[in-house]
């Protein structure tokens, strides 16, 4: 395979294949004196896909050992069968259309056999994304472990064996206490601008290890929407399962239909909806959703707040008075973090920004959301002025709407303020310890 073509080795399909093969060879006897030959393939099998498996796909099988048993030699039998039918289609075609008509049949069961394994409660195990050291390390001792777990006959060769299992595993443990403490020890608040196309979604980890989500993002595609295909994967990706708070700015569809897939996947504690929010039909399957998964509901709007530790997030917008428009109604959230602040509008337009102005020097934060996605109804002169940015953060999808507005990307370039797009630079990371910051791109493929 390789010689045909080197790059190969980078495809998942072939780091799977050759290292379960491998992991069964290494693995079979040592195994089959512990649990038998009934389990030994699958458990070898399990121990060589599962560093893959969570490192592209966020999950751990353990139901594998189980449904390997019976799948494997299935699969085996419908490889083997289609390349005959191949072979004796050059006889003639009959016996290739014959063959693989009675094929469906078994390619049914695998597919039934396999759905029905899935839904056994612990059978699929979510995990978070392992760093490129984890994976090595692991796929390392799941290479190493088998010549040193094999007892030696002679004597010294024996004690040798012994001492290299020991060394090996307070390595171990001291690898994975960095590995997994470490973490902890990060004291660091940071917020993901997901670059969802023409939308917003933002993900806030507090350094307490509380997590915010801001917006869902909205449609990707005719059928399919930015929450399951791009927030949910980032979710797994850092194995956030719970969030302490999702907040709606509005019912604007680029804004909030992704949040029915984070509500039908994810733990939510509380859900923030603006004081007289308009209720469509978006608002209306949301609502739903949350009292289906019992997720409690509040509104909220200027001069509410929520703390998360040391990070406070102070509401601005909406008033409970009746709004102007949808847009001007969205929540407005001002994150300080000790010395650190950025300001999130929504889709806050020109009469919006004008009313909150008035909190003067409340407003001057470090970095600036820009509202609606750098539209020229939103961040006028006055505003940007008021806030004081040094930084903007546009999420906005290429081609789309004509945004952001050369307007506005010539007044922020007035202002002094740099600008990073989600069509540019893809998802944007801000970090922060409270008193200095880092802003990291993520560009798309």
């Amino acid at each position: 395979n390789l010689l045909i073509n080197p790059y190969q080795l980078f495809s998942v399909g072939f780091q799977l294949s050759y290292f379960v093969l491998i992991m069964i060879l290494f693995w079979y006897k040592i195994l089959k004196k512990n649990i038998g030959s009934v389990f030994s393939v699958s458990a070898a099998a399990l121990f060589g896909s599962s560093p893959f498996t969570a490192y592209y796909f966020n999950m751990i099988t353990p139901i594998a050992i189980i449904s390997n048993i019976w799948a494997i030699p299935l699969m085996g039998l419908l490889v083997s069968v289609a390349l005959v039918a191949v072979i004796l289609g050059f006889i003639h075609p009959i016996f290739t259309a014959v063959i693989f008509k009675i094929l469906i049949f078994p390619t049914k069961l695998l597919i039934f056999g396999t759905k029905m394994m899935s839904t056994i409660p612990y059978g699929n195990i979510e995990v978070a994304t392992p760093s490129v050291f984890v994976l090595i390390f692991s796929i390392f001792l799941l290479l190493i472990l088998p010549f040193l777990l094999n007892k030696r006959v002679i004597p010294y060769n024996e004690k040798v064996r012994r001492k290299r299992l020991y060394y090996l595993s307070i390595f171990s443990m001291f690898f994975i206490f960095m590995s997994f403490f470490t973490p902890l020890m990060n004291k660091q608040l940071e917020i993901c601008f997901i670059s969802v196309g023409q939308g917003d979604s933002v993900i806030l980890q507090s350094p307490d290890n509380h997590y915010v989500m801001v917006d869902g993002g909205g449609y990707l595609g005719i059928d399919s929407t930015q929450g399951e295909y791009t927030i949910l994967p980032y979710l797994k990706h850092k194995g956030i399962r719970e969030l302490d708070i999702v907040f709606v700015t509005h019912f604007d569809a680029d804004h909030a239909i992704g949040i029915l897939d984070i509500l039908g996947e994810r733990k939510v504690n509380l859900l923030v909806l603006p004081y007289n929010f308009e209720r469509n039909e978006i608002a209306a399957k949301i609502l739903d959703k949350a009292a289906n998964t019992n997720v409690p509901i509040v509104l909220a709007g200027e001069g509410d707040y929520f703390e998360l530790g040391e990070v406070k997030l102070n509401l601005l917008n909406p008033t409970e008075k009746k709004p102007i428009s949808r847009n001007n109604n969205s929540l407005v959230i001002k994150i300080d973090y000790r010395r650190f602040s950025l300001l999130m509008t929504g889709d806050l337009e020109e009469n919006g920004e004008r009313r909150i102005i008035n909190y003067g020097s409340l407003l001057k934060s470090d970095i600036l959301k820009f509202g609606h996605h750098g539209s020229n109804s939103s961040s006028t002169e006055e505003f940007l002025e008021q806030v004081s940015p040094k930084y903007g953060v546009i999420s906005v999808g290429k081609n789309n709407y004509g945004h952001p507005s050369e307007k506005v990307l010539s007044r922020a370039y007035k202002n002094g303020i740099s600008v990073w797009r989600t069509d540019m630079q893809g998802a944007i990371v801000i970090r922060s310890d409270g008193f200095n910051y880092s802003i990291e791109g993520y560009l798309k493929e």
